[in-house]
């Protein structure tokens, strides 16, 4: 068993100038559609989709405004905000925020990966209308399924950095343990109310106690939707028959994604304020388990759609 305190000299901010803050959640933000973007740019012309390489900087425009708006309303929409419901709409796409310290800074916090997943869709097909449907569109989204384990796994180490998404409470039988805050309790004060107003020691602590060992669930969502599924990915485009079924691997994507959510899910603590469902299943479960079914459907439609294109007339 390992256990480790998070160390106090790793910060979630790179530089701060005034207002403006660099933070290791914002660059893994930008080097992941940068890598996606040349990745795709070339696979464009090598594969010969009937796009040019500036057709593919202008869906960049596209996939950022997608995956940010998308981010922030499905954050409002299943219920990961804080606040009343006007107070959420009003701070939607507010980039003015002030800090626990009192300090402001321009920033945009609180996405929703189901939502921006949902918003890249939409931006995607809108780009592909935009250009007459000229090109294969699940080819293309193709592209996209190979690139966007890139951004996930840099998105989940960037989570682990800003302490937060962290995992429920390690036991004495599991493997890793962290403890985020090992000096100084920043929910201290909740934790007191909550045991004070449950008696509930155990549920308290799994809700607010982070000098506590913890499971590192954003490493292993790094591990599961970012470097394992794009090893799989990778793998599969190599492949001549999953490259002869466009949207093969796009399924195996949103699959992938889904069994991955879902699993680690499991040891990553959940909202208080939501909890579970009757099943025992978090939000985020709730959302990602259809996930597996539709990559499922999507894979199986890209062998029948390839079956039937061969099939003698």
């Amino acid at each position: 068993m390992i256990r480790f305190d998070f160390p106090d000299w790793l910060s979630p901010v790179i530089l701060s100038l005034g207002p403006f803050q660099l933070t290791w959640y914002a660059l893994a933000y930008v080097i992941g559609l940068i890598a996606g973007w040349r990745i795709i740019r070339r696979l464009v012309v090598v594969e010969g989709l009937n796009l040019k390489p500036t057709d593919v900087d202008d869906y960049l425009i596209y996939a950022l405004l997608g995956v940010i708006l998308g981010g922030r309303i499905g954050n409002f929409a299943f219920g990961w905000g804080e606040g009343s419901f006007l107070d959420q709409l009003s701070q939607m796409f507010w980039l003015v925020q002030q800090r626990a310290d009192g300090s402001v800074v321009l920033a945009i916090s609180g996405m929703s990966f189901h939502g921006g997943f949902l918003g890249l869709v939409l931006a995607t097909i809108l780009f592909w209308i935009r250009k007459g449907r000229r090109f294969s569109l699940w080819r293309f989204s193709d592209y996209l399924a190979l690139v966007a384990p890139i951004g996930l796994f840099l998105g989940r180490i960037a989570n682990f950095i800003n302490r937060e998404l962290y995992g429920r409470l390690a036991g004495d039988q599991a493997w890793f343990g962290v403890s985020f805050y090992p000096h100084s309790n920043p929910y201290a004060g909740r934790l007191e109310a909550c045991q004070v107003s449950t008696g509930n020691t155990l549920q308290c602590s799994q809700a607010y106690d982070l000098t506590a060992y913890r499971h590192p669930s954003q490493l292993y969502e790094a591990a599961g939707e970012g470097l394992l599924l794009f090893i799989l990915l990778l793998g599969l485009y190599r492949i001549r028959w999953v490259r002869q079924r466009p949207g093969f691997m796009t399924g195996v994507f949103i699959a992938g994604y889904g069994l991955a959510r879902t699993l680690v899910e499991y040891v990553r603590s959940y909202d208080d304020g939501i909890g579970l469902n009757a099943l025992g299943l978090s939000r985020s479960q709730e959302l990602s388990l259809p996930m597996i079914f539709l990559g499922l459907g999507l894979m199986a439609l890209a062998w029948m759609r390839a079956r039937r294109d061969t099939s003698p007339a």
